[in-house]
């Protein structure tokens, strides 16, 4: 299991993030710009991972 996760763990928590932003905004807990902040902010940690790696 742990081999398998190696170098997928940051791109697992990333599409977290985006998921639960998603469900935040259908849950009506943030607004539009909440959601595509948290997205982007998501997007960038998973892009920061790939450069690096």
């Amino acid at each position: 299991m742990r081999k398998w996760l190696r170098g997928r763990k940051t791109y697992l928590v990333g599409i977290t993030a985006i998921l639960a932003a998603v469900g935040g905004y259908a849950g009506g807990e943030i607004d539009v710009v909440g959601l595509v902040t948290a997205i982007l902010a998501a997007a960038g940690g998973m892009s920061l991972r790939a450069g690096v790696g």
